[in-house]
């Protein structure tokens, strides 16, 4: 998943980053230095966010 498809998924489903970071258990800082491509994530919190958002059936690689 890169930055930008993360982007993409929080605005297909209007989530703002503070609820991302609730529902996937990623740091919000976190969350926001991946998105702004500051700092990359680690493999297990990608593995978090990713399901966050097949939870709420989002598909990232599709977009």
């Amino acid at each position: 998943m890169t930055p930008k498809q993360c982007r993409k998924a929080c605005q297909s489903v209007g989530w703002p980053m503070r609820e991302l970071a609730e529902r996937s258990g990623v740091f919000l800082s976190a969350i926001s230095c991946y998105e702004r491509e500051l700092r990359p994530l680690a493999p297990d919190r990608i593995e978090k966010v990713r399901k966050a958002f097949a939870d709420a059936r989002i598909d990232v690689d599709a977009l």
